[in-house]
Formats: structure tokens, sequence, C-alpha cells
């Protein structure tokens, strides 16, 4: 009698779940659409996704070849229109260091800033594309205080190369902090400076030629 009982409850809670799926059909059947398109969905966009880096790839090496053969007046033509385009892509970044570098080639310092500056929000999760960026504005910040001795722009460049640095987990951190500090110094902000110097001056683990220039500038403020 107990396994009676037993299939006679199974029954009764199969025929619930079949109640409740006679008078929800027509709602079941539009999450099961829904799902469906939302898969189409997705699969359409890695598709795009996959189709777009490719593109940019492509780009970036007309640009690269263009700069490799010193044509930098195509680089300048062309550049621009792909970062803007291919915005976000690691290849886009690249296109955009390119960019900059070729239009100081040509002399066109506010332009590479202005395009640096614009567009360097888009590459956060590309630490070697935020590096470049940071490190070429500091430097161009850089000249523009030997030009003017303006101390506004020696202290922009300490802060691009300090985020230079943050961005650079390698070889060029310490060069890139020293940088900021000596810029800091330019700018008359010899706290910040020093703040950045002291544990440079202290790690032994520093390459031994920038160690001493380490040294020279941190000796120096005392």
């Amino acid at each position: 009698m107990s396994i009676d009982f037993k299939r006679k409850a199974q029954n009764e809670e199969m025929g619930k779940t079949y109640e409740f799926m006679l008078k929800n059909k027509n709602l079941l059947l539009v999450l099961v659409a829904s799902v469906a398109v939302l898969i189409i969905i997705m699969n359409l966009y890695k598709s795009n996704v996959a189709k777009t880096t490719a593109i940019a790839a492509d780009k970036l090496y007309e640009v690269s070849k263009a700069f490799q053969d010193k044509d930098y007046a195509k680089v300048i033509e062309l550049g621009p229109g792909y970062v803007e385009k291919y915005s976000g892509y690691g290849s886009a970044g690249d296109i955009l260091i390119i960019t900059s570098q070729a239009l100081l080639k040509e002399g066109k310092v506010d332009e590479a800033k202005e395009i640096l500056e614009k567009n360097l929000g888009s590459y956060k999760d590309f630490g070697p594309i935020e590096f470049a960026a940071n490190n070429i504005l500091g430097g161009i910040y850089l000249d523009k205080w030997s030009e003017s001795k303006d101390p506004k722009m020696a202290e922009k460049s300490a802060k691009y190369y300090y985020k230079a640095a943050i961005a650079d987990n390698g070889f060029h951190k310490d060069k890139s902090l020293y940088l900021s500090a000596d810029s800091y110094v330019k700018a008359g902000n010899i706290t910040k400076a020093k703040e950045l110097l002291k544990p440079l001056y202290e790690d032994k683990e520093v390459e031994y030629q920038l160690k001493q220039q380490i040294k020279f500038l941190y000796e120096g403020l005392n």
C-alpha cells in the first residue's frame, strides 16, 4: 500500500507540473525564444569582435610599414582615423603610439599631445600602451617646461611620468619614477620629489647607472 501512495504522490506532482506548463506555455515559449535570441546575439557579437580585431591588426601593419619607411605623412593621414574607428582595440592603441611618434618626427608636438590625451582613456586595460602614451606625454611637457620654464608644464610632466610608472611593472618603472621625481624638482615640488626618490634611493636592485642618477638627485635635495 505504501508503494501505491508514493506513486500516487508522484503522479499528482507530475500532474501539477503539467498543469503549470499548460497555463504558462506562452510565457515559457517566450523565455525559450529569448534565450535562443540571446545566444544568437552573443555569437554574432563574438564573430564581429574577431572580425574587427583582424581588420584593426591589418591597419596596424599598414601604419607600421609606413612608419618604418619614414613615410610619416602617410601615418599622420591614416592614423587618427584608424584610432577613432577601432578605438579600444589593442591594435588601435599601437596605431595611436605610432601616429604620435610620426607627429613628433614632423615637429607637430601639439597635435601629438592632443591625440594622446584625447584617446588615452580608451586603453586603461592595455598596460604597454598606457605606459608608452603617458611616457611620451611626460616628455612632451618636459620639453615645454624647457622652453618656457613654466612650473605647470613640469608638474604635468611629473604626473604623466608617474602614470607611466604605475602602468609598467617591469624594466621601465624605476626610470619613469625617477623622471617623475626630476620633473617635480623642476616644478618646485621638492616634497613630492623626495617621496618618489627615497624608495628608489634605498632599493639595492635598481640598475647601476640609474642608481647613480637617483643618488645624485636625491642627495642634492638634502
